[in-house]
């Protein structure tokens, strides 16, 4: 339901933190690989899970590095309206 809320809706952008390592993670890193790349935001959910943790499991994802730079910065840049 996320994926689909995330590409129906403009001002809808979403995270995976706590479940970067929860059995159905693939099917949101198979979207986040293509239709909701633009839409897909990097958040650690600390103190919850450790930044070095959540970081180490991004670091595994198989994202090109247009996906990852998109994910770990652009998206949020977009968000926050900044320069």
């Amino acid at each position: 339901a996320a994926i689909y809320t995330c590409q129906r809706n403009a001002n809808v952008y979403m995270d995976i933190s706590e479940y970067e390592r929860s059995p159905q993670v693939e099917t949101y890193v198979k979207a986040m690989c293509t239709t909701i790349s633009d839409k897909v935001l990097f958040a650690s959910a600390h103190p919850f899970i450790e930044l070095r943790d959540a970081l180490d499991a991004y670091a595994a994802f198989p994202f090109t590095e247009e996906v990852r730079n998109k994910i770990m910065y652009e998206n949020a840049r977009k968000v926050l309206k900044l320069a």
